[in-house]
């Protein structure tokens, strides 16, 4: 039984409402398939359960649709039908909401809902009812874009593949379940509750499957693919378009779709050479087949892109031009959002811009109903005020953007199409202001109000609840932000500041907002610090007279760079010109660098430890000199604490040498590492708890290590240094005895293997024993039970209550974090800060067993043997310092040597 089949049979039952009696038909197939399993036609019984099943499922819908035909005959009033035998109360008022939906009477069918929520279901049978007319009613609620209405009004459903009693698993219950969970997850993503867009997505896909509706379950999975790309999870959306891929080829369908797809998977992602590929490929196979549909038109486009990010303009316009020609010689067709699409392309093309916008005005006056959606006309006008930009007519472009930013305003319209429109007025503004100075005001007060209108929005979901992925949702207004910390920075003289502050401390104020809100993921929402709380902790600290706080904003043209010296009270701010995309490649190919590549090709391997100069690092060269711009704010300054943002989290700074100089940063500054100001002072505030003072260790090597005493001898790191010593090593050392160790004590050393999961950051961890046997050091060779239960995960260490004030992890790439990520909990070390562990020392990449074993000995010496017992800080900084003047062997004074271990959280002990 096929999707057509299924919905012919409720189609016929729907028009013959009314001259059939449900309860008999019921009868009739449940006695036919008795009849038939009997006489052994168990296919054919199969068949009439179906059919049985489907009438059932649409019963409501049908006994609807017959009150509604008899009551516009009779022209009586709207009432519940005279006979309710055989109907639940809570099935009653449904059938009400349903017959004035077929009315347009959304709203009333809407409120009867809401009171049909508060009668509990007398059978599970009536639950896929109960669904289906919810999502009518939802489907209804999206179109007159009340989409949080809707989501709302799904959620009163957990339609999960146990709904339904007798019927759940019944073919038409999953195709049921599928529809449902995908319009769930398209409401879900609406109203950026992300987390949830995506389980209801892969529960569409899930339905889908189980009752063989190939087609629903290609839309599901392209639907959650297409998620990951919107929230910046590129990989996680390359991935996933690589399996729709697969699925599509198992199912002999057509791969030119997908292959697009994925083309615009690696352009999102930086990777031109890989999305130009994709989209030659889908044309090759269109151009095989014949085809000049609108796969035609998405390879072109895709194939224009990549080549204008080349600099081949020309190349780019002909491509454009072949597109706009087969949406011109194809009138027939539905090219609704291609053209806007077009032209949000080749409209910035100096030399060829114009002459492709007339062409694709020209075709959107022939064809009538090629521009359609709201969606189009803000693309559409997005493009031409860019056009008025162009041409110096500032004014028209500021009338026609203000005009589409009011509507946006009036009519909802979804975040990522809103803040795109307010994000052009102001360049608009600014791009004006030359002319008329006032217009840097009239652009601040512009994205101070979008702001704003998040600040409302945010609190309204959280107080609803609906609110799941606050990192997702200020992702789409890094933008906004962005250009408020520019005219902050760059146009202070010009600007009145709502709040009274100078414009160095309101953008201070605005950029620590920010990253606390995008880095609330997993756990409670924080109230951002301001710069005011931050000066008075860092001026009641020892360190003071000899710190400085720098604090990155990474926007997707430049940077923004924050410097407070406690000292002097002096805060300062600058922009530097360094793209994000520019960061993200370096941090990606240091990564490359140090611990190779195996998907490459061809496959890198590790950097050899004794060879490291083999391989170049210029391009950490050639970015110094910005991200390093900040340092003369700060030259007098030993400790930075560096609040990073985005990929310069993964740019060792104190491994950057000094511009000019030709030395390391580590050679005059100590580089301290917190994820933002509000989480520094978070740490700082923990309540002092007094436990054992004994060093605790737990140390495992992995079960194929050629010798395992390297890593199961460094309690040998803190022997002979004044503290006692306890802890688990080997076979003994599980995870839940060093949780159990970690619990007691207020310094520990962990000495095993780390990994990073790049799927599922949460599920990175520290590889330990299990039931007697060392891990494995590679844990792909193991199933995924086997691995789980060999590692503690940054998802476990993050539901702890840990006391500890310095935790040490000689393990490889226990820092890492994702790149794409927009949350907090990204890694084991914010991990273990979310879970009260006040210091962590991790390291950056894959380290060497032997350099990475003296410098912890070194670290460990001078902060627990030596007298008066400098703080953490200090003693990794000297021991980084002491690798690299004098190393054991030449090659361990290399940057992979010294500069792995960083420290984060706090840089000291607090009283």
């Amino acid at each position: 039984m096929d999707t057509d089949t299924a919905q012919r049979t409720e189609r016929i039952l729907l028009e013959r409402a009314g001259r059939f009696d449900v309860d008999l038909l019921l009868r009739e197939l449940e006695h036919l398939r008795a009849d038939l399993a009997a006489r052994g036609r168990h296919a054919e019984a199969e068949l009439a359960a179906f059919h049985h099943a489907s009438v059932e499922l649409i019963r409501p819908k049908v006994t609807s649709a017959a009150l509604l035909r008899t009551e516009r005959d009779s022209e009586r009033p709207l009432g519940y039908p005279d006979s309710t035998e055989g109907y639940s109360r809570r099935q009653q008022v449904e059938r009400e909401a349903a017959i004035l939906l077929e009315r347009g009477q959304v709203d009333e069918a809407s409120a009867a809902l809401r009171r049909a929520d508060e009668i509990p279901c007398a059978q599970p049978e009536e639950e896929p009812g109960s669904a289906a007319i919810r999502l009518r009613v939802a489907r209804e609620l999206q179109i007159m874009g009340r989409s949080r209405e809707a989501l709302a009004l799904m959620r009163t459903v957990n339609f999960d593949a146990a709904t339904g009693g007798f019927l759940a698993g019944q073919a038409a219950t999953e195709r049921l379940r599928a529809r449902f969970q995908h319009t769930r997850g398209g409401l879900s993503e609406d109203n950026g509750a992300f987390e949830e867009a995506e389980r209801a997505y892969r529960a569409s896909m899930e339905a889908a499957r189980s009752c063989g509706d190939s087609e629903q379950e290609y839309h599901a999975h392209t639907s959650l693919a297409a998620l990951y790309l919107m929230v910046e999870r590129f990989r996680d959306g390359i991935r996933e378009f690589h399996r729709v891929q697969a699925f599509v080829q198992s199912i002999g369908g057509r791969p030119a779709p997908v292959l697009n797809n994925l083309g615009v998977a690696y352009e999102m992602a930086g990777d031109p050479q890989a999305a130009g590929d994709c989209f030659r490929q889908a044309l090759a196979w269109m151009e095989q087949e014949g085809d000049e549909g609108s796969s035609v038109v998405n390879a072109l486009v895709g194939i224009g892109g990549v080549a204008a990010a080349a600099g081949d303009e020309a190349g780019a316009a002909e491509a454009y031009l072949g597109a706009l020609r087969v949406i011109q010689c194809n009138p027939a067709d539905d090219f609704t959002s291609a053209i806007p699409l077009l032209v949000s392309r080749f409209v910035h093309m100096p030399e060829f811009g114009e002459q492709l916008l007339a062409v694709a005005l020209a075709i959107t006056r022939q064809q009538d109903g090629a521009v359609q959606t709201w969606t189009d006309r803000i693309l559409i006008r997005r493009a031409l005020a860019e056009r008025d930009l162009r041409r110096g007519q500032y004014a028209d472009a500021v009338a026609r953007l203000s005009r589409l930013d009011d509507l946006n305003a009036e009519y909802g319209t979804r975040l990522e199409l809103r803040c795109p429109v307010t994000q052009d007025l102001a360049d608009a503004l600014t791009r004006w202001a030359a002319e008329r100075p006032q217009a840097y005001q009239e652009a601040f007060d512009v994205l101070w109000k979008a702001r704003h209108g998040l600040l409302e929005a945010l609190r309204a979901a959280e107080s609803e609840g609906s609110l799941q992925d606050r990192p997702a949702v200020m992702a789409t207004y890094r933008g906004i932000y962005e250009r408020l910390l520019r005219l902050l920075v760059d146009h202070a003289d010009a600007l009145h500041t709502p709040t009274g502050q100078s414009a160095a401390e309101l953008a201070f104020d605005l950029h620590e907002e920010f990253k606390t809100w995008s880095s609330a993921a997993g756990r409670e929402p924080l109230t951002p610090a301001r710069l005011g709380a931050l000066r008075n902790w860092l001026r009641t600290q020892a360190d003071a007279d000899v710190c400085a706080f720098m604090s990155y904003f990474c926007g997707y043209r430049s940077v923004t760079v924050f410097t407070y010296v406690p000292r002097t009270d002096h805060l300062a701010a600058r922009h530097v010109p360094v793209s994000r995309d520019t960061l993200t490649k370096a941090a990606d190919r240091l990564r490359s660098t140090f611990d190779g590549d195996p998907d490459a090709f061809p496959p890198r391997g590790p950097l050899p430890a004794k060879r490291p100069w083999q391989r170049d690092l210029t391009f950490l060269e050639e970015l110094a000199p910005v991200l390093l711009a900040a340092l003369p704010e700060v030259a007098d300054c030993e400790l930075l604490c560096v609040a990073a943002d985005g990929p310069v989290h993964d740019l060792p700074l104190h491994a950057l040498p000094l511009p000019g100089d030709g030395r390391y940063v580590v050679e005059r500054h100590a580089v301290v590492q917190v994820a933002n100001a509000t989480t520094l002072l978070e740490l700082a505030g923990l309540p002092a708890v007094h436990l054992s003072d004994a060093v605790y260790v737990g140390a495992v090597a992995a079960r194929d290590d050629p010798t395992h005493e390297r890593l199961e001898h460094d309690a040998e790191l803190v022997t002979g240094l004044g503290r006692p010593i306890h802890g688990v090593l080997g076979t003994e050392a599980t995870p839940d005895t060093v949780l159990e160790g970690l619990r007691d004590v207020t310094v520990a050393h962990l000495a095993a293997h780390g990994w990073f999961d790049v799927a599922e950051p949460m599920d990175s961890g520290v590889l330990l024993a299990h039931a007697g046997r060392r891990p494995p050091r590679d844990p792909y060779t193991v199933d995924l039970g086997t691995r789980l239960d060999h590692l503690l995960t940054a998802r476990r260490i993050a539901s702890e209550e840990l006391h500890l004030d310095l935790l040490t992890l000689r393990a490889c790439s226990t820092a890492r974090r994702d790149p794409h990520s927009t949350g907090y909990l990204e890694g084991i070390v914010q991990a273990l800060l979310q879970a009260g562990v006040r210091t962590v020392v991790a390291t950056l990449w894959d380290v060497d067993d032997t350099s990475s074993r003296t410098l912890f000995a070194d670290f460990y010496r001078r902060l627990l043997g030596e007298k008066g017992r400098p703080a953490p800080w200090r003693a990794l900084w000297e021991a980084q310092r002491a690798m690299l003047q004098q190393p054991e062997e030449p090659w361990q004074s290399h940057p992979f040597h010294w500069a792995a271990p960083a420290l984060f959280g706090l840089w000291r002990p607090t009283p």
